[in-house]
């Protein structure tokens, strides 16, 4: 969320910004790297939406833009990141670590001070049990591979039928911006 807001500020940079999403750390995470106007759970939008209805009726249906790779709608699935990493010319594929899950995560990052975990050069870890895709702000009853098939449908949805704004993935993009984060 963080990389992609300064990417929006850079290329929008009069547009206000609103991520809606399942984790509820991306309200921190806004708050932290600024230019976000707003931060919001699906919960908390389905909670909007029943105070505030809306006539679908009156509504106009479109797609959104894209400026990115469809194929990167899979991240909020557990090793969506790291499947689409590229990293074939750079990293062995026993090089990289996908986890997810606190109670699974704890444990193998207690044993990287000991070198136990040393030859992972990336990690691809989320908090939440399968991913993104589990997270506390979600407002749904489907079950975990239920979520991850509709993940994975709405990414060839999209490579089928969104407006394609032929800017997808492009370097020059990110060309003098600051990524940097300190922890």
């Amino acid at each position: 969320m963080g990389a992609m807001s300064l990417i929006c500020k850079k290329l929008y940079p009069k547009c206000n910004q609103v991520f809606v999403g399942p984790c509820i750390t991306k309200k921190n995470e806004a708050a932290e790297i600024g230019g976000i106007d707003l931060a919001i759970t699906f919960k908390e939008l389905s909670e909007y939406f029943d105070k505030n209805p809306i006539d679908i009726k009156t509504v106009h249906k479109k797609s959104f833009n894209k400026f990115y790779n469809d194929y990167t709608k899979i991240y909020p699935v557990s090793g969506g990141l790291s499947d689409t990493l590229h990293h074939e010319k750079v990293l062995d594929g026993n090089q990289i670590l996908v986890m997810d899950g606190i109670a699974n995560l704890m444990p193998v990052f207690n044993e990287f001070k000991d070198g136990f975990y040393k030859d992972y050069l990336f990690l691809d870890c989320l908090s939440c049990n399968g991913g993104c895709i589990a997270g506390p702000g979600i407002n749904n009853t489907l079950d975990l591979e239920s979520r991850r098939k509709k993940v994975l449908a709405y990414k060839n949805f999209a490579m089928n039928n969104e407006k394609d704004l032929e800017r997808r993935g492009m370097v020059h993009d990110a060309d003098g911006i600051d990524f940097k984060r300190i922890f």
